[in-house]
């Protein structure tokens, strides 16, 4: 949940969460506390990539395009809330 974008500062002190208790054999330096608190990206200040770099990153997701010849092989309406249908393609690859 480190990097999840619903996880919470560990400075976070809200009523909800209980409390959190700690005796430090010896205080932590300041530095380590700082990379804790700047570990965090922030996307508002990313500038767009050269068109280069984003061909390049494009072409890491190109497949040739072909008919998925998409089969249901099997369905299921046993329910009036739900159906299961099981569904073979050919991959792109």
């Amino acid at each position: 949940m480190f990097t999840s974008p619903d996880a919470q500062s560990p400075f976070e002190r809200s009523p909800r969460y209980g409390f959190r208790l700690v005796r430090y054999i010896n205080p932590p330096k300041a530095s380590a506390i700082a990379m804790l608190q700047s570990s965090f990206r922030d996307f508002n200040r990313e500038r767009p990539i050269s068109e280069e770099a984003f061909r390049a990153y494009r072409s890491l997701y190109a497949y040739d395009k072909s008919p998925l010849n998409a089969v249901v092989e099997s369905m299921d309406d046993g329910s009036e809330s739900w159906r299961k249908e099981k569904v073979s393609f050919d991959a792109a690859y």
